[in-house]
Protein backbone atom coordinates (compact mmCIF):
# COMPACT_ATOMS: atom_id res chain seq x y z
CA UNK A 1 0.00 0.00 0.00
CA UNK A 2 1.38 3.34 -0.97
CA UNK A 3 1.96 5.75 1.87
CA UNK A 4 -0.01 9.00 1.92
CA UNK A 5 1.44 12.26 1.83
CA UNK A 6 1.05 14.24 5.12
CA UNK A 7 0.07 18.37 4.33
CA UNK A 8 2.16 20.87 6.90
CA UNK A 9 2.64 24.03 7.13
CA UNK A 10 5.66 25.78 8.04
CA UNK A 11 6.03 29.44 9.03
CA UNK A 12 9.16 31.38 8.27
CA UNK A 13 8.46 34.23 10.70
CA UNK A 14 10.72 37.43 10.32
CA UNK A 15 11.10 39.66 13.84
CA UNK A 16 13.23 42.57 14.54
CA UNK A 17 15.96 42.84 11.89
CA UNK A 18 15.12 40.74 9.62
CA UNK A 19 15.78 37.75 12.19
CA UNK A 20 13.92 34.43 11.84
CA UNK A 21 12.37 32.34 14.92
CA UNK A 22 13.10 28.91 15.25
CA UNK A 23 11.56 26.26 17.04
CA UNK A 24 13.55 23.02 18.47
CA UNK A 25 11.55 19.24 17.90
CA UNK A 26 11.55 17.36 21.49
CA UNK A 27 14.09 14.77 21.54
CA UNK A 28 11.04 11.87 21.74
CA UNK A 29 10.14 13.16 18.42
CA UNK A 30 10.45 12.41 15.12
CA UNK A 31 13.54 13.78 13.77
CA UNK A 32 13.82 14.80 17.59
CA UNK A 33 16.46 17.40 18.90
CA UNK A 34 16.63 19.48 15.60
CA UNK A 35 15.91 22.72 14.94
CA UNK A 36 12.70 23.45 12.59
CA UNK A 37 10.23 26.49 11.11
CA UNK A 38 7.03 26.58 13.67
CA UNK A 39 3.80 24.74 12.06
CA UNK A 40 2.38 21.23 11.68
CA UNK A 41 -0.44 19.48 10.01
CA UNK A 42 -2.87 21.05 7.99
CA UNK A 43 -6.32 19.11 9.14
CA UNK A 44 -8.68 17.44 6.17
CA UNK A 45 -10.63 20.13 3.96
CA UNK A 46 -8.55 22.93 6.07
CA UNK A 47 -7.69 26.19 4.24
CA UNK A 48 -3.59 26.00 4.07
CA UNK A 49 -3.91 29.62 5.83
CA UNK A 50 -6.14 29.15 8.75
CA UNK A 51 -3.97 26.11 9.74
CA UNK A 52 -1.07 28.11 9.89
CA UNK A 53 -3.03 30.68 12.01
CA UNK A 54 -4.23 27.61 14.11
CA UNK A 55 -0.94 25.99 14.65
CA UNK A 56 0.98 29.55 15.33
CA UNK A 57 -1.50 30.29 18.46
CA UNK A 58 -1.09 26.69 19.23
CA UNK A 59 2.99 26.75 18.94
CA UNK A 60 3.53 29.81 19.80
CA UNK A 61 0.27 31.98 21.31
CA UNK A 62 0.71 34.60 18.46
CA UNK A 63 -1.35 35.72 15.22
CA UNK A 64 -0.26 36.16 11.87
CA UNK A 65 -1.68 39.64 10.52
CA UNK A 66 0.72 39.80 7.38
CA UNK A 67 1.65 36.64 5.64
CA UNK A 68 2.16 35.28 1.80
CA UNK A 69 3.10 31.53 0.30
CA UNK A 70 6.72 31.57 0.27
CA UNK A 71 7.60 28.22 -1.42
CA UNK A 72 6.17 24.62 -1.43
CA UNK A 73 8.16 21.73 -1.12
CA UNK A 74 7.87 17.86 -1.16
CA UNK A 75 10.30 15.64 0.65
CA UNK A 76 10.19 11.45 1.23
CA UNK A 77 11.60 10.57 4.24
CA UNK A 78 11.86 6.57 4.79
CA UNK A 79 8.95 5.98 6.92
CA UNK A 80 6.64 9.24 5.76
CA UNK A 81 5.70 11.60 3.39
CA UNK A 82 5.47 15.27 4.01
CA UNK A 83 4.29 17.95 1.51
CA UNK A 84 5.53 21.63 2.88
CA UNK A 85 3.30 24.88 2.28
CA UNK A 86 5.86 27.54 3.64
CA UNK A 87 4.15 30.69 4.21
CA UNK A 88 6.34 33.91 5.33
CA UNK A 89 5.03 35.74 8.08
CA UNK A 90 6.04 39.59 8.29
CA UNK A 91 3.88 41.05 11.19
CA UNK A 92 2.31 39.39 13.81
CA UNK A 93 0.65 40.05 17.38
CA UNK A 94 2.07 38.81 20.34
CA UNK A 95 5.64 39.45 20.30
CA UNK A 96 5.52 39.36 23.96
CA UNK A 97 4.95 35.21 23.66
CA UNK A 98 8.14 34.69 21.65
CA UNK A 99 10.58 36.96 23.66
CA UNK A 100 11.95 34.34 26.14
CA UNK A 101 13.25 30.87 25.51
CA UNK A 102 10.38 28.32 25.37
CA UNK A 103 7.28 28.33 23.15
CA UNK A 104 3.34 27.60 24.35
CA UNK A 105 4.02 23.88 24.17
CA UNK A 106 7.02 23.78 26.54
CA UNK A 107 9.35 23.44 23.03
CA UNK A 108 12.45 25.38 22.84
CA UNK A 109 12.54 28.36 20.68
CA UNK A 110 15.21 30.96 19.50
CA UNK A 111 15.59 33.72 17.04
CA UNK A 112 18.48 33.45 14.63
CA UNK A 113 19.93 36.22 12.09
CA UNK A 114 19.37 34.68 8.37
CA UNK A 115 23.28 34.02 7.89
CA UNK A 116 23.57 32.10 11.42
CA UNK A 117 20.75 29.28 9.72
CA UNK A 118 23.61 27.23 7.91
CA UNK A 119 25.26 26.55 11.02
CA UNK A 120 22.13 24.62 12.46
CA UNK A 121 20.58 21.09 12.02
CA UNK A 122 17.64 20.73 10.52
CA UNK A 123 15.50 18.14 9.55
CA UNK A 124 15.96 17.12 5.80
CA UNK A 125 12.54 18.34 4.74
CA UNK A 126 13.45 21.67 6.34
CA UNK A 127 16.83 22.02 4.44
CA UNK A 128 15.21 23.74 1.09
CA UNK A 129 13.15 26.09 3.84
CA UNK A 130 16.60 27.50 5.07
CA UNK A 131 17.53 28.80 1.56
CA UNK A 132 14.23 30.06 0.89
CA UNK A 133 14.60 32.18 3.96
CA UNK A 134 17.55 33.53 3.05
CA UNK A 135 17.27 34.47 -0.46
CA UNK A 136 15.76 37.36 -2.04
CA UNK A 137 12.10 37.23 -4.15
CA UNK A 138 13.71 38.92 -7.04
CA UNK A 139 16.57 38.79 -9.34
CA UNK A 140 17.41 41.75 -11.50
CA UNK A 141 19.74 40.27 -14.47
CA UNK A 142 22.07 42.39 -16.91
CA UNK A 143 20.82 42.81 -20.38
CA UNK A 144 23.80 42.78 -22.85
CA UNK A 145 26.14 45.47 -21.85
CA UNK A 146 29.15 46.72 -23.89
CA UNK A 147 32.06 47.79 -20.89
CA UNK A 148 32.55 48.75 -17.82
CA UNK A 149 30.61 52.23 -17.92
CA UNK A 150 27.29 50.51 -19.19
CA UNK A 151 27.29 48.04 -16.37
CA UNK A 152 28.20 50.68 -13.52
CA UNK A 153 24.91 53.02 -15.28
CA UNK A 154 22.70 49.84 -15.03
CA UNK A 155 23.22 49.15 -11.28
CA UNK A 156 23.35 52.92 -10.18
CA UNK A 157 19.79 53.05 -11.78
CA UNK A 158 18.91 49.49 -9.66
CA UNK A 159 20.28 51.40 -6.43
CA UNK A 160 17.91 54.00 -7.24
CA UNK A 161 15.31 51.37 -7.55
CA UNK A 162 15.98 50.16 -4.61
CA UNK A 163 16.44 53.31 -2.49
CA UNK A 164 12.54 53.94 -3.64
CA UNK A 165 11.41 50.17 -2.68
CA UNK A 166 13.01 50.86 0.86
CA UNK A 167 11.23 54.49 1.36
CA UNK A 168 7.61 52.64 0.30
CA UNK A 169 7.30 54.84 -2.96
CA UNK A 170 4.50 53.13 -5.25
CA UNK A 171 6.67 53.02 -8.51
CA UNK A 172 5.67 49.66 -10.38
CA UNK A 173 8.99 48.34 -11.09
CA UNK A 174 10.34 48.17 -7.44
CA UNK A 175 10.98 44.99 -4.94
CA UNK A 176 12.15 46.02 -1.46
CA UNK A 177 14.12 42.38 -1.85
CA UNK A 178 16.00 42.39 -5.14
CA UNK A 179 19.48 40.59 -5.83
CA UNK A 180 21.37 41.19 -8.84
CA UNK A 181 22.88 38.84 -11.14
CA UNK A 182 25.76 39.38 -13.13
CA UNK A 183 25.68 37.89 -16.75
CA UNK A 184 27.48 39.04 -19.13
CA UNK A 185 28.71 36.23 -20.87
CA UNK A 186 30.38 37.11 -23.67
CA UNK A 187 33.07 39.50 -21.80
CA UNK A 188 36.56 38.37 -21.38
CA UNK A 189 37.61 37.14 -17.91
CA UNK A 190 39.76 40.23 -17.20
CA UNK A 191 37.08 43.04 -18.17
CA UNK A 192 34.08 41.05 -16.23
CA UNK A 193 35.66 40.54 -12.95
CA UNK A 194 37.34 44.02 -12.64
CA UNK A 195 33.81 45.75 -13.68
CA UNK A 196 32.16 42.71 -11.08
CA UNK A 197 34.30 43.73 -8.50
CA UNK A 198 33.02 47.75 -8.67
CA UNK A 199 29.54 46.57 -8.81
CA UNK A 200 29.93 44.54 -5.48
CA UNK A 201 31.78 47.87 -3.70
CA UNK A 202 28.56 49.39 -4.77
CA UNK A 203 25.81 47.08 -3.63
CA UNK A 204 27.23 46.01 -0.57
CA UNK A 205 26.99 49.48 1.23
CA UNK A 206 23.36 48.95 0.33
CA UNK A 207 23.14 45.47 1.49
CA UNK A 208 22.00 43.91 -1.81
CA UNK A 209 23.10 40.48 -3.29
CA UNK A 210 25.15 40.30 -6.03
CA UNK A 211 25.27 36.92 -7.83
CA UNK A 212 28.11 36.22 -10.63
CA UNK A 213 27.62 34.46 -13.64
CA UNK A 214 29.78 31.44 -14.91
CA UNK A 215 32.12 28.88 -13.17
CA UNK A 216 33.25 28.71 -9.63
CA UNK A 217 36.76 30.27 -10.23
CA UNK A 218 34.95 33.33 -10.39
CA UNK A 219 33.36 33.11 -7.28
CA UNK A 220 36.73 31.80 -5.83
CA UNK A 221 38.35 35.08 -7.51
CA UNK A 222 35.49 36.99 -5.77
CA UNK A 223 34.36 35.65 -2.44
CA UNK A 224 32.40 38.96 -1.48
CA UNK A 225 30.12 38.03 -3.86
CA UNK A 226 26.83 36.65 -3.02
CA UNK A 227 27.51 33.37 -4.83
CA UNK A 228 27.23 32.06 -8.43
CA UNK A 229 25.16 31.48 -10.91
CA UNK A 230 25.81 28.15 -12.73
CA UNK A 231 24.73 27.60 -16.65
CA UNK A 232 22.85 24.41 -16.69
CA UNK A 233 26.14 22.94 -18.72
CA UNK A 234 28.67 23.96 -16.12
CA UNK A 235 26.18 22.04 -13.56
CA UNK A 236 25.79 19.32 -15.50
CA UNK A 237 30.12 19.48 -15.75
CA UNK A 238 30.15 19.44 -11.73
CA UNK A 239 27.42 17.08 -10.96
CA UNK A 240 29.55 15.23 -13.36
CA UNK A 241 32.52 14.44 -10.96
CA UNK A 242 30.36 13.36 -8.45
CA UNK A 243 30.55 14.21 -4.37
CA UNK A 244 27.86 16.68 -4.15
CA UNK A 245 27.63 20.51 -3.16
CA UNK A 246 31.28 21.87 -4.68
CA UNK A 247 31.07 25.06 -2.73
CA UNK A 248 30.44 25.95 0.93
CA UNK A 249 26.80 27.26 1.89
CA UNK A 250 28.59 30.47 3.18
CA UNK A 251 27.65 31.53 -0.23
CA UNK A 252 24.56 31.19 -2.99
CA UNK A 253 24.91 28.31 -5.49
CA UNK A 254 21.95 28.90 -7.93
CA UNK A 255 21.82 26.67 -11.12
CA UNK A 256 20.23 27.71 -14.71
CA UNK A 257 17.28 24.85 -15.93
CA UNK A 258 14.83 24.40 -18.07
CA UNK A 259 13.53 20.60 -17.85
CA UNK A 260 13.24 18.24 -14.76
CA UNK A 261 16.45 17.08 -15.59
CA UNK A 262 18.30 20.46 -15.48
CA UNK A 263 16.56 20.99 -12.05
CA UNK A 264 17.76 17.05 -10.74
CA UNK A 265 21.46 18.91 -11.60
CA UNK A 266 20.49 21.50 -9.18
CA UNK A 267 19.27 18.77 -6.36
CA UNK A 268 22.83 16.77 -6.71
CA UNK A 269 24.84 19.81 -6.38
CA UNK A 270 22.88 20.73 -3.11
CA UNK A 271 21.76 24.09 -4.98
CA UNK A 272 20.62 26.93 -2.78
CA UNK A 273 17.88 27.75 -5.91
CA UNK A 274 17.09 27.19 -9.68
CA UNK A 275 15.88 29.61 -12.07
CA UNK A 276 13.74 27.52 -14.21
CA UNK A 277 12.71 29.11 -17.63
CA UNK A 278 11.03 29.92 -20.09
CA UNK A 279 7.61 30.38 -18.00
CA UNK A 280 5.82 32.61 -20.34
CA UNK A 281 7.25 33.46 -24.43
CA UNK A 282 10.03 36.06 -24.34
CA UNK A 283 10.46 38.94 -27.10
CA UNK A 284 13.95 37.57 -27.42
CA UNK A 285 13.43 34.19 -27.70
CA UNK A 286 10.07 34.40 -29.66
CA UNK A 287 10.48 30.72 -31.05
CA UNK A 288 10.16 29.34 -27.25
CA UNK A 289 6.41 28.97 -26.79
CA UNK A 290 6.77 29.08 -22.60
CA UNK A 291 6.55 26.00 -20.34
CA UNK A 292 3.21 27.72 -19.30
CA UNK A 293 1.72 28.04 -15.91
CA UNK A 294 0.76 24.28 -15.27
CA UNK A 295 3.86 22.63 -16.39
CA UNK A 296 6.30 24.87 -14.70
CA UNK A 297 4.41 24.55 -11.30
CA UNK A 298 4.40 20.94 -11.81
CA UNK A 299 7.95 20.96 -12.35
CA UNK A 300 8.51 23.68 -9.28
CA UNK A 301 6.59 21.30 -7.25
CA UNK A 302 8.85 17.74 -8.15
CA UNK A 303 11.93 19.78 -7.25
CA UNK A 304 13.74 19.41 -3.70
CA UNK A 305 15.22 23.21 -4.60
CA UNK A 306 14.23 26.78 -4.29
CA UNK A 307 12.70 27.67 -7.79
CA UNK A 308 12.79 30.76 -9.39
CA UNK A 309 10.34 31.80 -12.58
CA UNK A 310 12.40 33.23 -15.22
CA UNK A 311 10.76 34.09 -19.21
CA UNK A 312 8.48 36.52 -19.56
CA UNK A 313 8.63 37.82 -15.70
CA UNK A 314 8.38 41.12 -14.20
CA UNK A 315 8.27 42.39 -10.89
CA UNK A 316 4.60 42.12 -10.43
CA UNK A 317 4.05 38.58 -11.24
CA UNK A 318 5.92 37.75 -8.08
CA UNK A 319 3.32 37.16 -5.86
CA UNK A 320 1.50 35.21 -8.58
CA UNK A 321 4.52 32.59 -8.97
CA UNK A 322 4.75 32.22 -5.34
CA UNK A 323 1.03 30.92 -5.40
CA UNK A 324 2.31 28.14 -7.83
CA UNK A 325 5.36 27.07 -5.25
CA UNK A 326 7.53 29.23 -6.69
CA UNK A 327 10.40 31.49 -4.81
CA UNK A 328 10.13 34.50 -6.70
CA UNK A 329 10.88 36.14 -10.05
CA UNK A 330 13.91 36.85 -12.45
CA UNK A 331 14.31 38.42 -15.71
CA UNK A 332 15.97 41.15 -17.85
CA UNK A 333 13.84 43.40 -19.51
CA UNK A 334 11.12 43.47 -17.17
CA UNK A 335 12.94 44.58 -14.53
Amino acid sequence: MSKKRILVVAAVIRGARGRILLARRPESAHQGGLWEFPGGKVEPGEPEADALVRELEEELGITPVASHPLIRIRHDYPDKLVELSVWQVDRFLGHDQVQGETGREGQRIAWFDPHELVDLDFPAANVPIVAAARLPSCWRITPALPDAAALMAWAQARLTMAAAANAGSDTADEVADAGWLLRLPDWPEADYLAAAAQVLALARPAGIPVLLHGGLTRLAALPEAAGIHLPAAEAGRLAGQGGGRPWPRTHFLSVAAHDATELQLAEALAADCAMLSPLLPTPSHPEQPGLGWASWAGLVLAARVPVYALGGMTPQLCAEVRRQGGQGVAGISGF
